[in-house]
This record gives C-alpha cells, sequence and structure tokens, in this order.
C-alpha cells in the first residue's frame, strides 16, 4: 500500500486529484470533436510524489503524507499506475460503466456533504448529487438541483 489506511484519495471535479483535503495532482483531457462525436483525446496526469515543499499551502504530495527514507520509487509507482488505469480502460471497453460511475462518485469529493460554493459572484451552500453523462456536476441548493459545467462553479475550500 503506497497509503496508510486512513488516507482519503478523492476526485475533486473536475479535474483535481485530493489527499484527504490537499491536492496531490490532476487529470488534464483534450478531446477533439467533430460535430457531436468525439474522435479521440489526450489525457495527461501529473502526480506530486518526492516534491516535499510547494508554494501553495493547499497542495502535498506522497513523501509529505507518507514519507519514505529514500522517497517514492517513481518507475515501481508508474508501473503500478499504469497497471490500475489499464484495468479501468478495460473496464470501460467492457462497457461496465454503472461500476465506473459508483466508483467514481464513491470517491467525488465532497460528494452528499453540505459545503459552500461560488457561481456567478454568488456564494451558496449546496449539496453534491451527481455528475451528469456530460460531466456536469449536479448540486442541490435551495431545494432545486442544478447542473454545472467546467469553471461554471467553485468550491470554497
Amino acid at each position: 500500500a503506497l497509503l496508510p489506511a486512513d488516507a482519503q484519495l478523492r476526485i475533486k471535479w473536475p479535474n483535481d486529484i485530493f489527499l484527504d483535503d490537499h491536492k496531490l495532482g490532476g487529470i488534464l483531457i483534450e478531446n477533439t470533436v467533430q460535430g457531436s462525436r468525439i474522435v479521440f483525446s489526450v489525457v495527461g496526469m501529473g502526480l506530486n510524489v518526492n516534491q516535499t515543499e510547494f508554494q501553495y499551502p493547499t497542495a502535498t504530495s506522497l513523501q509529505n503524507r507518507s514519507p519514505l527514507p529514500d522517497g517514492y520509487n517513481l518507475p515501481g509507482l508508474l508501473a503500478a499506475l499504469a497497471e490500475r488505469i489499464e484495468a479501468r480502460y478495460l473496464q470501460l471497453r467492457a462497457n461496465r460503466r454503472t461500476g465506473l460511475q459508483t466508483d467514481y462518485l464513491a470517491r467525488l469529493f465532497r460528494y452528499h456533504e453540505e459545503h459552500w460554493f461560488l457561481t456567478d459572484n454568488q456564494r451558496f451552500r449546496g449539496v453534491i448529487t451527481d455528475v451528469d453523462e456530460a460531466g456536469r456536476l449536479q448540486v442541490l441548493a435551495n431545494g432545486m438541483v442544478q447542473s454545472f459545467g467546467f469553471k461554471e462553479i467553485a468550491f470554497e475550500l
């Protein structure tokens, strides 16, 4: 195990990877679209592994959370990560999306928890209830579920 049992690895919608309440890394996806069809996607991922000092107080690394005397072995970590990504890709190829969605929501940062959000310079309390098929965040606020696309809503951390 790379992390202690009490560590909480979460996905902060839409593309951040959080360890406990700190940013561990992120995922960037660039799609090439023709009409309404995605032709191909390029996916990049960055993880803070052995770095121990950051400019931002909300950032962390594996080494900060679970120190190893000589740091983490990067080739071994990459191999383990690639194996897990391949397993999820094969799950997607087998059209087992329900399981993917369930697992995603189980790791979604602040899922089913009431927190403060910002949209159009308005601050409000809401509860994340889902992420729809288009990737929009579903937030229950004032008795109504609202959908938010990328950069339409911000989390107050």
